[in-house]
């Protein structure tokens, strides 16, 4: 199962680099968008695992985008926190996914914000959030976690319009031309009176 056909009708979130610290597998396995089977083991070859609390798994995108919905795999049996920021310095957190929500009992667990998706998940149901940066982390379990895919959906968020510089007509710049011109030519006039005022 991919994430891309999961999620046909959302437009995914590029990600363009994934971080993390101490962990087993490479970091790219939770934004491949291949979803791990249902119940897998979480030590497998398709997650990205670990061992104790303080591991960060960080997505950057390739721009910012208007974040909506999420597919994620996640070990069944922990706590995990999902934050997203906008400079990777000022975190907040977009979710956080308990232990005991989603239906399996052992091993991988597939959940979806996208209401009507088969995986949904009311607990990790997200208002729409602007982001260049999400990241996960394991909050509380067993002291074994992992992550299988973590997989976001939404717009690309429009630029910052740039100020239309709308260039005058060319008669209006004869006009300024010459009111220029007659606003020096005034200034003359009144220097050359007031300078014959003096010699009086």
């Amino acid at each position: 199962l991919t994430a891309c056909s999961a999620l046909a009708s959302a437009a995914p979130v590029v990600v363009a680099d994934v971080s993390a610290n101490g962990v087993n597998n490479d970091p790219t396995l939770i934004a491949d968008g291949v979803v791990p089977a249902e119940g897998s083991a979480w030590n497998a070859a398709s997650n990205v695992w670990w061992r104790g609390l303080g591991k960060v798994l960080t997505l950057t995108f390739d721009q910012v985008y208007e974040l909506r919905d999420v597919l994620l795999t996640v070990d069944n049996n922990d706590n995990y926190g999902v934050e997203i920021s906008l400079d990777k310095v000022s975190w907040v957190e977009l979710f956080t996914i308990p232990a005991s929500v989603g239906e399996i009992g052992s091993g991988m667990d597939t959940m979806s914000s996208a209401l009507g998706h088969v995986e949904y998940v009311a607990a990790i149901d997200l208002a729409p959030a602007l982001a260049r940066y999400a990241r996960i982390r394991a909050l509380d379990g067993d002291n074994s976690y992992a992550v299988g895919e973590l997989s976001f959906y939404g717009v690309a968020a429009p630029s910052a319009p740039v100020a239309e510089v709308t260039l005058p007509e060319p008669g209006s710049v004869a006009l300024l031309g010459v009111g220029l011109a007659l606003v020096g030519l005034a200034g003359r006039r009144r220097g050359s009176y007031e300078s014959a005022r003096q010699k009086d």
